[in-house]
């Protein structure tokens, strides 16, 4: 089984050791960008929003590269992204894709039934063991996106946040597994704890 979900925020830097501890090889497509907007501009409806055709071209060229499974995750909120999986598991159908789509709900309802959805997918005993370590290291990825928002404004050498952050997303696309990508952001911290700021109070916006 190859994986691939969609590039939404920093996902991949979770979900990637996930999967490859569970025992999965994992496909990443690139990280969006105008051909993959293209794609999934081809594959959608017209008036659907950027999101969605965002992720339609992820998987088409998650596809391309071999995965033949796609994990999406559905849920309820303010918008239509509980839909999208159903959905687009259905165009990728009509468009010929042969491709395994598993739609994870989240644990809005109760973790035992989280796991238990889940559990007919990948193992339950696996999931047990490992989500306690990926959302330790969710919130570590959570914890290095704040410091980033922190420091670019405050920053005293233009672009070496920037910098900084572009080789933690390009290096964590390297890394297996939770200990390596744990130690990645371990370092990154460590680099962030180094950039030169101006007082803190200060914040600069640059036109």
């Amino acid at each position: 089984m190859k994986i691939t979900f969609p590039h939404m925020g920093n996902l991949y830097i979770v979900a990637k050791p996930l999967f490859e501890e569970l025992g999965f090889e994992v496909v990443i497509p690139a990280l969006n960008n105008r051909k993959t907007l293209e794609i999934g501009k081809e594959y959608s409806p017209e008036f659907i929003c950027m999101p969605f055709k965002l992720n339609i071209g992820n998987f088409i060229q998650a596809i391309k590269m071999g995965a033949d499974t796609i994990v999406m995750f559905g849920g309820c909120g303010p918008c239509r992204f509980g839909y999208y999986g159903a959905l687009q598991n259905e165009i990728l159908k009509d468009a010929g894709f042969d491709v395994q789509m598993i739609i994870i709900e989240p644990p809005y309802y109760g973790i035992e039934k989280f796991l238990s959805e889940a559990g007919k997918f990948f193992a339950k005993k696996n999931l047990i063991g490992i989500l306690p370590k990926i959302y330790s290291l969710a919130k570590m990825v959570d914890k290095i996106e704040k410091r980033v928002h922190f420091l670019r404004p405050r920053e005293m050498v233009k672009g070496s946040v920037d910098k900084i952050y572009s080789r933690f997303k390009s290096e964590a696309l390297k890394t297996e597994g939770i200990d390596q990508m744990k130690k990645l952001l371990d370092t990154t911290d460590v680099l962030l704890d180094n950039v030169y700021v101006v007082d803190e109070n200060i914040k600069k916006i640059e036109l």
